[in-house]
C-alpha cells in the first residue's frame, strides 16, 4: 500500500507551489485551487517520491526535479505497473489514471 509524501497546488503555470495538508477533489478533474482544475487532461499530476531522488541525484544535463511540478507525491506506489483506465484511491477520492509518463 502506498502513502501520499506531500500534497501542492499550483495557482498558476509555472509558479511557486503551495503546499497543502489537504485537498478538495473535484468531480470534473483537478483539486480546488490548482491551475489545471477542469481541464479534464491534467487534471491531477503523480509521481513518486523515489523517481524525485531519483531527479535529484541524477546527473543528466537538464533533467531536473522543478521541471516535474507533481500535485501528489507517494510513496510506495510502482508507477510501472499501472495503466490508462487504472484507478487510485486516496483519501476519499478515486483517481482514474488518464495519461502515463
Amino acid at each position: 500500500m502506498g502513502k501520499v509524501e506531500s500534497i501542492c497546488i499550483f495557482r498558476q503555470k509555472r509558479g511557486p507551489k503551495q503546499t497543502m495538508l489537504s485537498a478538495e477533489v473535484l468531480a470534473k478533474g483537478g483539486m480546488v485551487g490548482d491551475f489545471h482544475a477542469d481541464d479534464g487532461k491534467r487534471s491531477i499530476s503523480l509521481m513518486g517520491c523515489e523517481a524525485v531522488k531519483a531527479l535529484e541525484t541524477s546527473n543528466e544535463k537538464g533533467l531536473c526535479g522543478s521541471k516535474f511540478a507533481a500535485n501528489i507525491v507517494t510513496r510506495g506506489i510502482s508507477y510501472e505497473s499501472l495503466a490508462v483506465g487504472d484507478r487510485l484511491r486516496i483519501g476519499e477520492a478515486v483517481l482514474e489514471i488518464g495519461q502515463v509518463g
